[in-house]
C-alpha cells in the first residue's frame, strides 16, 4: 500500500473512533417535545461538566425544571447518561 493509503486508512479509523466516543447532545429515537429536548441538551451539558476533569458549565433552568415535567424528564435522563459517559471517557484517558 502506498503512503497515501496508510494515511487515509488511519484518518478513517481515527474519525470512526472519535464519532463513537462522543455523547449525544440531543435525544435519539422518536421525536420528543421541544421542552424534553431543551432539558436533554441542558442536562447533558451539566452531566458532562459534573464529571469532567476540565471544568464545564452547569446548565439548568431551575424554574422550568420545577414547573415543566417534560423539561425535567429530559434534563434528568441526559444528566445521568452524559455524566456516566464523561466519567468513562476521563477514566479511559487516565490509563
Amino acid at each position: 500500500m502506498n503512503r497515501f493509503g496508510y494515511g487515509a486508512t488511519t484518518l478513517v479509523t481515527l474519525l470512526a473512533c472519535l464519532s463513537g466516543c462522543t455523547t449525544p447532545t440531543s435525544p435519539g429515537g422518536p421525536a420528543q417535545s421541544s421542552a424534553y429536548t431543551a432539558g436533554y441538551v441542558d442536562g447533558c451539558a451539566s452531566g458532562e461538566a459534573s464529571q469532567s476533569i476540565v471544568a464545564g458549565r452547569y446548565k439548568k433552568d431551575t424554574q422550568r425544571f420545577a414547573a415543566d415535567k417534560q423539561y425535567a424528564d429530559g434534563w434528568t435522563t441526559a444528566f445521568d447518561k452524559c455524566a456516566y459517559a464523561q466519567a468513562q471517557r476521563d477514566a479511559a484517558g487516565s490509563r
